[in-house]
C-alpha cells in the first residue's frame, strides 16, 4: 500500500502546476521575502490584540505585492539578476529594505512578547513598520505608482 508521502509526490507529478503570477524570479523573491516576513509578524502575535500592527503589516504586504506585479510586467525575468533600469534597481532595493524591516518587526515583538500589548511594548515593531511602509512607498514612486489611492507627480 503506498504510503500518504508517495501518493502526495505521484498526484503532484499528474495535476498540472499553474505558474505563479511573479514568475520565479527577481520580483517573486523579492515578494517572498517580504511574505515571509509579514507571516513570521502574525505569527508571533499569534491571540495578542494588535490591531494597529495586523494593519500595518497588511498594508504593506499588500503594497509590495503590487511593486512587484507592476515590476514583472515592466520586466519578466527568469533569474535574479537585477534590471539594469535606474528605476527597476531602485524598486529593487526599496524592496529589500522593506523586507529586512518587516522581519526586524517581527524581532522586536518577539523580544517584547507578553500576552496583553501595551503601547510600548509594540513601539519597536511600529518603528521597523514605519520603515517598511517607507521603503515600499519608495518602490512604488520608483515604479510610478499610486500610493494609498494619491498618484504620484507627472503621473496620472
Amino acid at each position: 500500500m503506498p504510503t500518504r508521502r508517495s501518493l502526495r509526490s505521484v498526484l503532484g507529478r499528474l495535476s498540472p502546476r499553474r505558474p505563479h503570477p511573479l514568475g520565479e524570479g527577481l520580483w517573486r523573491g523579492d515578494f517572498d521575502r517580504v511574505d515571509r516576513a509579514s507571516g513570521r509578524v502574525l505569527q508571533v502575535l499569534g491571540g495578542r490584540s494588535a490591531p494597529v500592527v495586523v494593519d500595518r503589516v497588511t498594508a504593506c504586504r499588500e503594497l509590495v505585492w503590487r511593486c512587484c506585479v507592476a515590476a514583472q510586467e515592466r520586466a519578466p525575468d527568469a533569474d535574479r539578476e537585477v534590471p539594469a533600469d535606474d528605476a527597476l534597481a531602485a524598486a529593487h532595493r526599496a524592496l529589500s529594505r522593506t523586507a529586512t524591516a518587516v522581519a526586524q518587526a517581527a524581532q522586536a515583538l518577539v523580544m517584547t512578547a507578553s500576552d496583553d500589548m501595551t503601547a510600548s511594548d509594540d513601539a519597536a515593531s511600529l518603528r521597523a513598520l514605519d520603515r517598511a511602509a517607507a521603503s515600499a512607498a519608495e518602490a512604488a514612486a520608483a515604479l510610478g505608482l499610486p500610493v494609498d489611492g494619491v498618484s504620484p507627480p507627472g503621473r496620472s
